[in-house]
C-alpha cells in the first residue's frame, strides 16, 4: 500500500525491494508483472512523485459502473437507433447534473 494509494509513503522503495527478496526466495520466474512492480512502479512513483491511486482503472470503472445506472433509464438497444445521440446526450447531462 505504500504506493498504490494517492499518497506516496516516503518508505515505497524499501517495501518495493522487500517484496524483490520475498519474489525472489519463492525460486519461479520474474513475470512481466512482477518485473513492472519491481522495476517501472519505483520509476513511475519517483517521476510523478506520488502514488498510483490517480492513474488506477479501479476509479474509471467505479465511474463507468455508476453511469451505467443512469444511462439505463435512457438507453436504447442499438447505437443506430435514431434517438441515440439525444438520448446519450440527456444521460450525460443528467449524471453530471447530479455529480456537481
Amino acid at each position: 500500500m505504500a504506493c498504490y494509494g494517492d499518497k506516496l509513503d516516503p518508505s515505497y522503495k524499501d517495501h518495493i525491494e522487500q517484496f524483490k527478496i520475498a519474489f525472489s526466495d519463492l525460486g519461479i520466474n520474474i513475470t512481466p508483472k512482477i518485473h513492472a512492480v519491481i522495476h517501472h512502479i519505483p520509476e513511475f512513483c519517483e517521476m510523478k512523485q506520488r502514488g498510483l491511486g490517480p492513474w488506477s482503472e479501479q476509479s474509471s470503472e467505479a465511474a463507468h459502473h455508476d453511469f451505467t445506472q443512469t444511462w439505463n433509464r435512457y438507453k436504447v438497444k442499438s447505437y443506430e437507433h435514431p434517438e441515440f445521440p439525444s438520448r446519450i446526450l440527456r444521460a450525460i447531462s443528467t449524471y453530471n447534473g447530479s455529480h456537481l
